[in-house]
């Protein structure tokens, strides 16, 4: 049997000397600097990714009354990792119950003032704070970092003179996860969640359906798994045309938590229900009930 034929020289792959092994060795080092660097930049941009899909503070720093919010005293909260909150307070008669109000994800407490007054109209105290990263807060948002953030606002309220029994924890939008992980932790009076989601990587997901999200954000708030341990009673309030977070993330939640729970849908105002006026007479019978002071 013959041997088979050597490869003419045609054939042969150009060795490193030669001109054309050069230029190739040279491409393929590129590559391999690119694909290092591209894998660097993944890892880089996953927390801006993040930042940007998720987070959207104002740092902007404007006293409550120049905002519109008279009587407010502003407070600074410390963590337990060494960041610094702005809080916001408001007074109320002796005796009366506290809304500790944790806002969505963008903008400031400058934006909320609307809910803020809206929560004063019915007899409560509050206090609200810009969570790190936003308004004059340091620091920057993470989910375990907005934990610590909501942790130091109950501290504080306590400080206040108010304990658990006495709080209704109040969350909009980004802020329902925050409160619902604080409420599966400790026993309130209340629990109201206005444009709740069932995990922020399904809303993440729905709203950017070409980002591999569910890959890249690691801050997932899952209130999914978290509302069935509230043991305070419930309120979700949602817009049935919500376009930031679809109504069926209230249902799934109200479907999840335990009794006594209850849930308001209105159409019309797209996102924000707590400041919806036609809300006022349910509101207002449901605070009365969760802020009784049980014999």
């Amino acid at each position: 049997m013959s041997e088979p034929p050597s490869p003419s020289p045609a054939a042969l792959p150009p060795g490193p000397d030669h001109p054309t092994g050069r230029r190739a060795l040279r491409r393929g080092l590129l590559a391999a600097a690119a694909a290092s660097a591209i894998g660097l930049a993944g890892v880089l941009v996953v927390p801006a990714l993040e930042v940007r899909l998720v987070y959207a503070p104002d740092r902007e720093t404007i006293a409550p009354a120049e905002a519109g919010l008279a009587g407010a005293r502003v407070l600074s909260i410390a963590t337990e990792d060494g960041e610094r909150l702005v809080g916001w307070f408001v007074p109320a008669a002796e005796g009366a119950a506290l809304a500790l109000y944790f806002h969505g994800s963008g903008g400031s407490l400058v934006d909320r003032v609307d809910q803020i007054e809206r929560l004063r109209s019915f007899g409560l105290a509050v206090l609200a704070i810009d969570y790190r990263g936003f308004g004059g807060s340091t620091g920057s948002p993470t989910e375990e970092g907005l934990a610590r953030d909501a942790e130091a606002a109950l501290a504080e309220a306590r400080r206040l003179g108010w304990e658990a029994s006495r709080i209704v924890v109040v969350g909009q939008s980004l802020g329902t996860g925050v409160a619902t992980a604080l409420a599966a932790r400790h026993r309130f009076a209340g629990l109201l969640l206005d444009a709740a989601f069932a995990s922020l990587t399904d809303v993440a997901a729905e709203r950017h359906p070409a980002l591999p999200v569910r890959l890249v954000l690691p801050d997932r708030f899952r209130s999914d798994r978290r509302i069935a341990a509230v043991g305070a009673p419930v309120l979700l309030l949602h817009a049935e045309d919500d376009e930031i977070v679809p109504a069926h993330h209230g249902a799934r939640l109200f479907a999840l938590a335990a009794e006594p729970k209850q849930r308001i849908a209105v159409t019309g105002t797209r996102h924000r229900v707590l400041d919806d006026p036609r809300v006022t007479e349910a509101l207002a019978a449901w605070f009365r009930v969760v802020t009784t002071p049980k014999p």
